[in-house]
């Protein structure tokens, strides 16, 4: 049984381009163990190459964009993306952003804002059954389909 806490809109914001591909942000670990990480998910029916996605944690702050891996994820797959020093220049916090953003045109693709403690150590924020909203999950489902919660 994994037990959740809903975050609600006013502690939790998100956002996308409805002209961006089709890559979900469906879960983040600020707390992770041992180093923090989000989960990018492709809900298109084509192949998308994730050299061409950057990564921010403060919303529209391209200048500090580092790029989301060098994987090319079929539909319906998944990818787990360190977020740290060595990787993006930056890790995440307990009251945090984190932002996805086309490399070519810098267009919003996703993106989750989120109160402190909403993404606790073992834990995460995530995605209610990868395409709702998000929630805080007490056990992460990292690299598995986020658990469908009310």
């Amino acid at each position: 049984m994994v037990a959740v806490a809903i975050v609600t809109t006013a502690a939790c914001a998100t956002a996308a381009d409805s002209t961006a591909p089709a890559l979900a942000l469906t879960e983040v670990a600020a707390a992770g163990i041992p180093d923090d990480w989000v989960e990018v998910l492709n809900v298109s029916d084509e192949p998308v190459e994730l050299v061409d996605f950057v990564v921010v944690d403060e919303r529209g702050r391209l200048d500090r964009a580092r790029p989301l891996g060098a994987t090319t994820l079929a539909p319906g797959e998944r990818q787990v993306c360190a977020i740290d020093d060595a990787t993006t220049g930056f890790r995440l916090a307990g009251d945090e952003e984190v932002w996805i953003y086309r490399a070519a045109d810098g267009a919003l693709v996703d993106g989750v804002d989120w109160a402190q403690g909403a993404s606790p150590p073992g834990g995460s924020l995530a995605r209610r059954g990868d395409s709702g909203g998000f929630a805080t999950i007490t056990t992460d489902s990292r690299g598995a389909a986020n658990p469908g919660v009310p």
